[in-house]
């Protein structure tokens, strides 16, 4: 018995070598620094080298195309899938922080800002341990994170996959931290009623009072975005409980957009858009950028460059 335990614990530490040895030469030969990799964004996020930063959920992944609304390499789009409210506020501590001035757009999803969950633990393999994100996550959660590169036991071959199709652009639109599907879109998606619209953002005291007292002495210019769905009439303000929170700090602006952009031939489902809708929307948001621009009402960095052009 005693010779069967010796063997099975000498078996168990090699298979766990191995799988280190394997995970690691997977993550330095086929992911690390490729933007295939899941923990890409944030990793890039926290080099902090942009100046302009797109937040958000899927939604925010799928709707910014980042070079119709400005030029240069220093403008990224950071939305992260099922991530909803979740994530973008302590991405915003950690932005308004880090000494840097920067635009920051942030999609607000609904129905309420406590709205999302942390949804993949493996986004954050390579955040910083003293991120505010990292010390908002719970302990098990951070306890998970330290595994790396443990996580991927078993998971190559489908990693390898991913990696392939992101790289050759198969099922999708991928740029600048943009990802948009490029498949035949589902008709059935656009009967869904499962996300709220035509209705107020949904706000509670502890989570208003969070965002007051990190803008307060803010520097950077932070605008919240409500993004468009297909099928809604747009005759309810999207922010009327919420901005009233918010007025009068400083470098601080709300674009909602419900309502616009209801042809079907820019949609991929009822709630992200396809590259054509993608396209416009962005350039309409650049429009309406300039604009604030123009009248004075906003002041950009001279490292903030729009593009020209359609």
């Amino acid at each position: 018995m005693k010779r069967f335990l010796t063997q099975l614990c000498l078996i168990l530490s090699i298979s766990l070598l191995i799988n280190y040895v394997v995970a690691g030469v997977f993550e330095k030969s086929f992911l690390e620094d490729n933007q295939s990799h899941i923990a890409y964004k944030l990793d890039r996020f926290y080099s902090f080298t942009d100046d302009v930063l797109f937040m958000g959920s899927s939604r925010a992944q799928q709707s910014f195309l980042i070079d119709s609304i400005f030029t240069g390499e220093r403008a990224y789009n950071y939305g992260l899938v099922g991530t909803g409210n979740w994530l973008w506020p302590k991405l915003l501590v950690d932005a308004l922080n880090n000494d840097k001035q920067e635009l920051i757009f942030i999609n607000v999803d609904p129905p309420a800002l406590e709205h999302g969950a942390i949804w993949n633990s493996s986004y954050y393999l390579k955040i910083p341990r003293t991120s505010f994100l990292f010390n908002s996550l719970k302990t098990s959660e951070q306890r998970s994170i330290g595994y790396f590169p443990f996580k991927f036991f078993g998971r190559y071959i489908e990693l390898f996959r991913t990696g392939i199709k992101k790289w050759y652009n198969i099922t999708s639109y991928e740029y600048k931290g943009t990802s948009i599907s490029v498949k035949i879109p589902n008709a059935e998606m656009f009967e869904a009623s499962s996300f709220t619209k035509d209705a107020a953002l949904i706000c509670n005291k502890k989570d208003i009072e969070f965002l007051k007292s990190h803008l307060s002495h803010n520097e950077d210019i932070i605008v919240f975005l409500k993004l468009p769905s297909y099928n809604e009439s747009g005759k309810e303000s999207f922010f009327k409980e919420f901005k009233p929170h918010l007025n009068g700090l400083p470098n601080t602006f709300f674009m909602d957009y419900t309502g616009t952009f209801q042809d079907r031939a820019y949609w991929y489902d009822h709630v992200h858009f396809n590259l054509e809708g993608a396209n416009v929307f962005s350039q309409q948001l650049r429009e309406d950028i300039k604009a604030k621009v123009d009248s004075g009402v906003m002041n950009l960095s001279e490292n903030i460059v729009f593009f020209e052009g359609n």
